[in-house]
């Protein structure tokens, strides 16, 4: 499995988009320790937690006094003990009506073939995952943004209405980080549909300063999808 995981969409799509959202690489690394947590949200001015999922798993949540967006770090376990931790950035307010939709760095169309494949699988772990951690239905489908110059971006959705985002935007918006911060590690993913926006990055940061970058930049995302926010 490690080793299909970089040849697929090295997550950022079954492995930089499809598994980015479900299946990390395992990160033997440490997370933060939880003061070092505290103090950047004193800093900040956040509310900062430990707790459980509704399913057990152990997990940090970030949340700001007006309680408008979480970051929510959990610690899953998989094979034989290893851990990988799952980083996600959401706001329940940025909403898209019309239907699911993934957006990630633009990925082969073999990639998207089989992370369409993979997301079809409602039944698989993979595919259970996805419901009870990412709230995305199964079989999500690959498209490619039509027009003579479309944006660099890799999308699955379960509507040709994806078209309606303002993809060129979302492409402009993520440029200036990953030249910044270069590599799948650190690609921009989205998933925005009727239950609101999240924001990630391949391999889920657990590091103080990737945390708060991450928290920024969902933060800043807001602006960039907020002509399709349904009120």
């Amino acid at each position: 499995m490690e080793t299909f995981l970089p040849i697929l969409f090295v997550l950022g799509f079954v492995t930089v988009f499809a598994l980015s959202w479900f299946n990390r690489p395992v990160d033997r690394r440490s997370s933060a320790s939880y003061g070092a947590y505290r103090a950047l949200a004193a800093r900040r001015g956040w509310t900062v937690s430990k707790g459980k999922s509704p399913d057990g798993y152990s997990q940090t949540v970030f949340v700001p006094e007006t309680a408008d967006w979480s970051l929510v770090i959990m610690r899953v376990h998989v094979n034989k003990g290893q851990v990988t931790y799952d980083t996600e950035w959401f706001d329940p307010a940025v909403r898209f009506a019309e239907g699911n939709v993934m957006i990630g760095p633009l990925r082969p169309r073999g990639e998207m073939v089989m992370a369409e494949k993979i997301m079809s699988f409602a039944q698989t772990p993979m595919g259970k995952y996805m419901r009870t951690h990412n709230n995305i239905p199964p079989g999500l489908k690959h498209f490619e943004i039509p027009g003579p110059n479309p944006p660099p971006l890799s999308i699955l959705s379960d509507t040709e209405a994806f078209t309606k985002l303002p993809l060129r935007e979302i492409a402009d918006f993520s440029a200036p980080w990953e030249a910044r911060r270069p590599g799948l590690d650190d690609r921009l993913n989205y998933r925005i549909g009727p239950n609101g926006l999240a924001v990630r990055l391949w391999k889920s940061p657990t590091d103080v300063d990737s945390v708060e970058a991450l928290i920024d930049l969902g933060l800043a995302s807001r602006r960039v999808f907020s002509p399709v926010t349904v009120e």
